[in-house]
């Protein structure tokens, strides 16, 4: 059981660093494409923002999963 926390806090904190890197890099693209910052851009930066807190609470998750699990 112990070892299964570690494991899933592990994923957790994967798939939220993983969220928060597309969310950088597609909001990256969108400018690079538009080449400025406009409406489009910030609709885009607003849809982005879930993703960034999903991946954040999903970090912490799996931060606080591995502690329960004993690895630190």
């Amino acid at each position: 059981m112990i070892s299964e926390l570690i494991i899933i806090g592990d994923i957790f904190e994967v798939i939220g660093t993983v969220l928060i890197a597309y969310m950088a890099l597609a909001v990256h693209e969108q400018v690079r494409h538009e080449q400025k910052i406009d409406r489009k851009v910030f609709g885009v930066i607003r849809q982005e923002k879930v993703l960034a807190y999903t991946g954040m609470i999903l970090i912490v998750g799996g931060f606080l999963l591995r502690v329960a699990g004993g690895a630190y």
